[in-house]
């Protein structure tokens, strides 16, 4: 267990409706795709980017983003069925290729990619670390494993987090902390390059983003009560109001990048 204690509460992104509503849920405003797309680049330093892996791709939504900063040939790999169907059928994701598999079992080859892109995942696995070794094994000599999560130490700097107290128990019993995460990697192999906090914007505004919440794309939130979510979600649409006008809503996620041995 990666996370502060409990059993950690899974998610099955093939039942209910989720697959249906993720895109419009979780799909990044144009700030926080730029934002994002500049610092992979950064963070790649000119590393070339010829073939990546994006890694728990769900409807692909970063899939498009990976291929713009890189330029590579992308492979979306998820384990849900549902997710990669509403993937192949956004035709602006044309030209990837996607793949039913697990995280911790890649059916890549070994050493075959020069990037492996992993954005809200890791909580979500059962053997974490055993992920961890799969993505370092495809990785080829100095390629890159990016993962953005977020972690025990941030959880609580999520706005909307303090509204929904049953989901953020469900989050600290599955979030990793900073240094399990790091200690995996260290134990696959991979070596750290950069550690650090991107904060981006969610929404233009935030009476925006309270509206992109109510339609309950984040897995935490289904995983609670229909009451609580509409308590919750009723609190956090007040507070959101009350925020300055022009302000963007801004979220914060840890930024990881290793580095596999040239």
């Amino acid at each position: 267990m990666d996370g502060a204690g409990g059993e950690a509460p899974r998610f099955d992104y093939d039942r209910g409706t989720i697959a249906g509503i993720y895109s419009a849920a979780r799909t990044l405003d144009a700030a926080a795709d730029a934002a994002i797309g500049d610092h992979l680049r950064a963070v790649l330093a000119g590393r070339p980017v010829r073939m990546a892996a994006d890694v728990g791709c769900g409807t692909g939504r970063f899939t498009q983003l990976i291929r713009r900063a890189t330029g590579a040939s992308v492979v979306g790999v998820d384990r849900s069925a549902r997710m990669l169907a509403q993937a192949a059928a956004d035709h602006a994701l044309a030209g990837a290729r996607w793949v039913r598999a697990t995280a911790e079992a890649l059916p890549l080859r070994p050493r075959s990619l020069d990037l492996v892109f992993v954005w809200l995942v890791y909580h979500h696995l059962e053997r974490g670390p055993a992920a961890v070794r799969e993505w370092a094994r495809v990785l080829g000599p100095g390629g890159a494993l990016v993962i953005g999560q977020s972690t025990l130490e941030i959880l609580d700097r999520i706005p909307w987090m303090p509204f929904f107290p049953s989901a953020r128990a469900v989050d600290a019993a599955r979030m990793p902390a900073r240094g399990a995460l790091m200690d995996a990697a260290a134990r696959a192999g991979l070596a750290p390059a950069s550690v650090e906090t991107l904060a981006f914007s969610n929404a233009p505004d935030w009476p925006s983003y309270a509206e992109r919440l109510g339609r309950r794309g984040i897995s935490s939130l289904q995983l609670i009560g229909d009451a609580e979510f509409s308590a919750g979600l009723g609190a956090f649409r007040a507070w959101c109001a009350a925020q300055p006008v022009d302000e963007p809503a801004r979220t914060e996620l840890d930024f990881f990048v290793f580095t596999a041995p040239a």
